[in-house]
């Protein structure tokens, strides 16, 4: 039997061990690549990354990766498949230095550092305890680099001392560059998701802008705009707060509103800041460029004013921007945030649009505001000088006569409408309704020559309405007035009986006087109408006649209370026939304003005169005649004595107790008036029946009192406030000697 012989095996060749080495090396490789490729996430790759390569080694290596901050300035954890807890605790946020052991100075230095022994390497001087624990002697740390980048380490440690071997490098060097791939695709997947979360944002912005825009567009005021930009549009563009600054050129500043975040201490200190001043804001609105301080460094080297404004609104990066519209600077709007921040040119190019559309509507409320203004003041301009040509009627026993005055909603308070009541030397009454061919001043100052004409050549002569037309007519050739006007006048005889009297009038192209019947009958006086004025003053007038009978009323009017552009003036002239039916038994002022209120709701496009007359039911009423005025001094107590005259008077005359309490209010307010601003003696006139109370004050100072737009706080002149609200008419008349002050009161 022969004997069997064993044959050991050959050991294999050190090139078949290297080979088998690196195609596992390749393969754990290939592995990677396909889990970055498969868009898995950073840290799961990292954490294989570093597992992969600890299985590689046969002497107990271990691996680990940090991170650079966003910050370039320390390093994070990335991965460390079997470093103790505590160690890859104590180096989260390692700093990048030139002694950090041997990441934090491979960071620094942007250079593979070996460090054979820990122990006797100065670079891990203030790391050996951490090594100790970690159970780690050598330490190889590779920096990730790219495009001249550090975006981390690569570090390999083993447990004794020793220096990499040439396999070491190369796996060293394939995981090195392994990793930085997997961080360069992580970061660009991050820079697309927040580039495409900036898309969104920015697009979102622009929608919420739009919205806020869409209300600045309906802002009416100021206050409303300013609470828009510096509320809802601060928040939507992000910031911490803001301000908006609008140049008053006559006080050279610039008048600031803060958000209310920033206190009512700031708003003082900053409401008014001088146009010539280094603020931001300023800067702004006097050169029309934007200014960006994105850093407290900038700030300060701005302007040394920035130090104050840090410490007062607690934030440390700003924007202004000019308000412009056209060829007009309009002020700046200031955009601020807590924290220092760099503004993106799309970030500026939103704020700048969005001053855009603040400018568009702050231009708009300002126009508005000074239309407001210029209206006002000309509204009480031409309020003045209607109350000079359109004066109160006579208060007759006889007759009640009522009379109003409406402009055209699109002109100032007067045009060539008027009306005119007076009595004349042989006890008779005129009434004159006229209206001055056009709208403007030139009409108003017409109606007031033809007025005056009216009443000069009526006063004393006696003539009839006819013949007053005639003589008009021929006055505007002779003195050359160039006008063209029609008018009505009506002559109320005296009364031969209490039951009633007789009218002549006469027209002169004139809409047609109606009169109501005491049983609500409405005429129409239709006749052959006669030429207006101002075309041939030979033409041939006539006078009229009808009978004024108790219980009836006659009224004037111009085409102002009639026409419509949607009817003929036939239509027109039925509808207030109807009207005057309906309203007609009123009270001659609750009428007149009922039949203004039913004939024009609205206001009217041209303005609008009209005299109501009826004949007084005979009853006996009271007046305090001028005779036996109360006297007033400059003493308080004189006001309580002018409420008791005014409350005496009243009670006399049957006088409603509402409509008392009002006229002794009033009373006390335009005596108090003329106890504080006139200082000279004054004389109150009571006259109170069953129709109205009258009250009047003449003093010696002759400045007219007029009604002020006054704050809500506010407590000089509120006594005409009140004087306007309560009472049914009210004015001021210039006296030769002073002015007298007035108000009315229906007593219905």
């Amino acid at each position: 039997m022969s004997e069997r012989v064993e044959q050991a095996q050959p050991a294999e060749p050190w090139d078949g061990r290297e080979r088998r080495r690196e195609d596992r090396l390749l393969a754990i490789h290939r592995r990677l690549l396909e889990r970055i490729a498969s868009a898995a996430p950073l840290p799961e790759i990292l954490h294989s990354l570093v597992g992969m390569i600890e299985e590689l080694s046969t002497d107990g290596m271990l691996a680990s990766i940090l991170i650079v901050d966003p910050d370039g300035r320390h390093l994070h954890h990335g991965a460390a498949h079997n470093l103790p807890a505590e160690y890859n605790a104590a180096i989260d946020g390692l700093e990048i230095g030139p002694a950090a052991g041997s990441c934090g100075t491979a960071a620094y230095r942007r250079d593979t550092v070996i460090v054979a022994d820990i122990e006797a390497d100065p670079l891990w001087a203030g790391y050996r305890d951490l090594a100790r624990i970690a159970g780690v002697r050598a330490c190889w740390s590779t920096p990730l680099m790219s495009r001249g980048e550090v975006l981390g380490t690569f570090a390999m440690y083993y447990p004794t001392p020793q220096v990499p071997s040439p396999e070491d490098r190369e796996a060293a060097a394939m995981f090195s560059q392994t990793a930085t791939f997997a961080i360069e695709r992580h970061r660009a997947e991050e820079a697309r998701d927040a580039a495409r979360a900036a898309e969104y944002a920015y697009a979102d912005r622009l929608t919420r802008l739009a919205a806020v825009s869409l209300d600045l567009s309906a802002a009416d005021t100021l206050p409303d705009l300013t609470h828009l930009i510096i509320e809802e549009g601060m928040s939507v563009l992000g910031a911490d707060g803001g301000a908006i600054g609008v140049i008053d050129e006559e006080k050279g500043v610039l008048k600031v509103v803060l958000s209310d975040i920033f206190g009512a201490e700031n708003q003082r200190r900053f409401a008014a800041i001088p146009m010539d001043s280094d603020y931001p804001a300023t800067y702004s609105a006097r050169t029309r460029e934007s200014l960006l301080l994105p850093t407290v460094e900038a700030g300060l080297a701005y302007s040394p004013l920035m130090k104050d404004v840090y410490a007062l609104t607690d934030r440390k990066a700003l924007v202004t921007v000019p308000l412009v519209w056209g060829e007009r600077t309009l002020g700046s709007l200031s955009v601020a945030w807590i924290d220092e921040r760099e503004v993106s040119d799309a970030e500026l190019e939103l704020i700048e649009r969005f001053a855009a559309q603040c400018a568009q509507s702050l231009e708009r409320v300002q126009v508005r505001l000074s239309q407001r203004r210029a209206a006002i003041t000309a509204e009480q301009m031409s309020e003045a000088l209607q109350r000079s040509l359109l004066t109160r009627p006579p208060q007759l026993e006889q007759l009640s006569i009522a009379v109003r005055y409406l402009p055209a909603m699109r002109q100032a308070q007067v045009g060539g409408d008027w009306y005119d009541a007076f009595l004349t030397t042989n006890d008779s009454t005129m009434l004159v309704v006229g209206d001055v061919n056009g709208h403007d001043r030139d009409a108003a100052a017409m109606m007031g020559q033809l007025r005056n004409l009216v009443r000069g050549l009526a006063y004393d002569s006696g003539d009839p309405p006819a013949a007053l037309l005639t003589r008009l007519d021929r006055a505007l050739r002779d003195l050359e007035l160039d006008a063209l006007a029609t008018a009505v006048v009506a002559q109320v005889l005296p009364p031969t009986s209490e039951a009633h009297s007789v009218v002549r009038w006469s027209s002169a192209g004139h809409l047609p006087p109606l009169l109501r019947a005491a049983d609500g009958t409405v005429s129409v006086l239709t006749s052959d109408t006669d030429l207006m004025l101002g075309i041939t003053p030979e033409t041939t007038r006539r006078d009229h006649i009808v009978e004024l009978r108790a219980g009836s009323t006659l009224l004037l009017y111009t085409d102002g209370l009639v026409e419509r552009r949607d009817e003929g003036i036939d239509e027109s002239v039925a509808r207030l026939q109807e009207a005057l039916a309906e309203c007609g038994a009123r009270p001659v002022e609750s009428l007149c304003d009922a039949l203004v209120e039913r004939m024009v709701p609205d206001g009217g496009e041209d303005d609008m005169a009209l005299i109501a007359v009826r004949p007084r039911p005979g009853r006996e009423r009271v007046r305090v005649s001028p005779a036996d005025a109360l006297p007033i001094r400059s003493n308080p107590k004189d006001v309580r004595e002018a409420r008791a005259f005014v409350e005496t008077a009243c009670r006399q005359a049957g006088v409603a107790g509402d409509v008392r309490d009002t006229a002794i209010l009033l009373t006390s307010e335009i005596v108090t008036n003329a106890i504080v601003h006139a200082a000279t003696r004054a004389d109150l006139t009571v006259t109170a029946d069953d129709q109205r109370v009258r009250v009047e004050v003449v003093d010696g100072h002759t400045s007219l009192p007029y009604l002020r737009d006054h704050e809500a706080d506010a407590t000089d002149g509120r006594g005409l406030v009140l004087v306007h609200l309560l009472a049914s008419r009210w004015g001021a008349e210039q006296l030769p000697e002073g002015k007298l002050v007035w108000f009315e009161l229906d007593a219905h």
